[in-house]
């Protein structure tokens, strides 16, 4: 298989003061194209993040943008959207006739959720470990930090001091809870566009419930039953989500996706 080329680029945020960090990622051949949101509590991450999710979408035909968008408590929220809808832009630009789609990871599947429904067009959607729901992601992790995760329960926990840091982060960018609460109640309503779900069964970072709502109308959700927030690191040597992936996008764009909506989950076996 030929290697992806890899490319810097930039483009000009929504007021054009300022310019977005971009990698693109693309094999010889795509088939499709999709913007690519990073994870990272909502502040942490950059164009160069989490470069073998980038290299395996490349490996089924799918070339990817990714960005530094700027988040964090320095850019509230909606600078991440705003950003991410300039990459879109750029995307179209650079791929006119292959069908655009969002991926996103963790925090950024989030943003790759909500992209979904703001942007015309959008094909496809896959999230992995996507924190769908940031006010329920907030309240597990505050009981983590007063050790009482078991007792709520959560099937996972994390240490204190970790949920801790998380937290501020997260805080950071949404600022207060009804915020994150109006960014989880936005992505409750089943959704056109056909939307895939990639779970980790451990994972501490984004447990399973933090999914539920959306996985209640995603088309597809795959939850790999051993694994935990390594899914958005870089592909698992074991159940690999990449053919699941393949398949879905595959489907997506011949218009099969959709008839699924609501279809149960695949668990698979750690």
């Amino acid at each position: 298989m030929s290697r992806a080329t890899i490319e810097p680029a930039t483009t000009a945020t929504a007021d054009g003061l300022s310019s977005i960090a971009l990698k693109i990622c693309s094999p010889p051949s795509p088939i499709a194209a999709a913007v690519f949101a990073h994870g990272g509590c909502f502040s942490d991450g950059c164009s160069q993040s989490h470069p073998a999710v980038t290299e395996a979408l490349a490996g089924i035909g799918i070339a990817s943008v990714s960005s530094t968008y700027r988040q964090g408590a320095a850019h509230p929220h909606p600078t991440a959207q705003h950003d991410l809808a300039c990459v879109a832009e750029f995307a179209r630009r650079r791929w006119p006739s292959l069908p655009l789609g969002v991926i996103g990871s963790s925090s950024g599947g989030w943003h790759a959720l909500a992209l979904s429904r703001t942007i015309e067009g959008m094909r496809f959607c896959v999230a992995l470990c996507p924190v769908a729901d940031p006010l329920l992601r907030a309240e597990y992790l505050r009981e983590c930090v007063q050790g009482t995760a078991a007792v709520a329960g959560w099937r996972v926990c994390h240490e204190p001091s970790v949920a801790g840091r998380m937290l501020a982060k997260q805080l950071g960018y949404w600022g207060d809870d009804e915020s994150m609460r109006a960014a989880g109640e936005m992505l409750l309503p089943a959704h056109a566009v056909p939307t895939m779900l990639v779970l980790g069964g451990v994972d501490k970072n984004v447990p399973l419930r933090v999914a539920e709502g959306v996985q209640g109308w995603a088309h597809r959700t795959l939850i790999l039953g051993g694994m935990g927030h390594e899914i958005q690191d870089a592909p698992p040597a074991a159940n690999s989500w990449v053919p699941d992936v393949k398949a879905f996008v595959a489907s997506a764009l011949v218009g099969t996706a959709a008839a699924t909506k609501g279809a149960p989950c695949d668990q698979e076996a750690p």
